[in-house]
């Protein structure tokens, strides 16, 4: 992330750009059910192999939620909470991963007039 950012500018402008899906799918089988409610199995807790899926991702409003472990979030928290990092190096991560360098808020700059 750029200094002089603004940490919620920059979440802001990720969770605008991430599809949720595409962020998960990688990790979780997901299955749409519902137009833009998608459904698998949580990956924050063990589950039965015969449970059905409890894990809902509403990809509209760019969330999840678990109706068994109760763990909810967007992309930045569960690239935190899933990769175990901190919530600037999830940040971090998914501008690379998904290549959001020019998408971010520009830079702020300040300016020191120097009298002579």
């Amino acid at each position: 992330m750029s200094s002089g950012q603004s940490l919620n500018e920059t979440m802001t402008a990720i969770k605008k750009h991430v599809h949720l899906a595409d962020l998960l799918r990688p990790h979780i089988k997901l299955k749409q059910e519902h137009g833009s409610i998608y459904y698998g199995h949580c990956p924050f807790h063990e589950k039965q192999r015969n449970e059905p899926p409890e894990f809902a991702v509403n990809i509209n409003k760019g969330i999840y939620y678990c109706f068994s472990c109760h763990e909810t979030g967007d992309a930045i928290s569960f690239v935190a909470n899933y990769f175990q990092k901190t919530t600037s190096e999830a940040v971090d991560f998914l501008i690379q991963k998904f290549n959001l360098q020019d998408k971010m808020p520009p830079k702020k700059t300040i300016l020191k007039v120097i009298n002579g």
